[in-house]
């Protein structure tokens, strides 16, 4: 019932104002796909499910299961994502806190700030979508609800 004075507000030119998510629902709401990669991937006992990786070696398995288990689609969602939260903000304590908060497990590779860690994994991401050359799903994008505005975007 509510889509139809949705719309109508949105094609008026109406816009909401976009603030930082303040609770750990509203994060997973607004970044759902980069919640599964850092929640349900880099979870506390990640380390113990690879063995005998060190810490720069274990993303690039984290990356390749996650890859490897999740549609194309939710695996190019999660790099936009990384993109939006790091327009939010790149300070440290921000980022860790939004990370944290996200459900990470892990810390970034020695030598890495959140934001580097961040960027490269939607690098890596990116890299890996370009290697089996993605083309995004016309609309409704499947990574998104049918009420999300992202589910829409080409």
């Amino acid at each position: 019932m509510m889509i139809p004075h949705l719309v109508a507000f949105t094609e008026g030119g109406e816009q909401a104002v976009v603030g930082t998510p303040e609770t750990s629902w509203e994060w997973r709401e607004r970044l759902p796909n980069l919640s599964n990669l850092l929640g349900g991937y880099y979870h506390q006992d990640v380390g113990f499910e690879c063995p005998g990786l060190n810490r720069d070696s274990l993303d690039e398995a984290v990356l390749a299961d996650y890859f490897a288990t999740n549609p194309h689609d939710e695996a190019a969602a999660t790099a936009f994502e990384i993109n939006e939260l790091l327009a939010m903000g790149t300070a440290e304590g921000f980022l860790e806190m939004a990370a944290s908060t996200l459900g990470v497990g892990a810390i970034p590779p020695s030598g890495l700030s959140h934001e580097q860690w961040l960027s490269a994994i939607a690098r890596e991401v990116r890299q890996r979508l370009d290697a089996v050359d993605h083309q995004p799903s016309p609309p409704p994008n499947p990574a998104y609800p049918a009420h999300d505005k992202r589910a829409w975007e080409r």
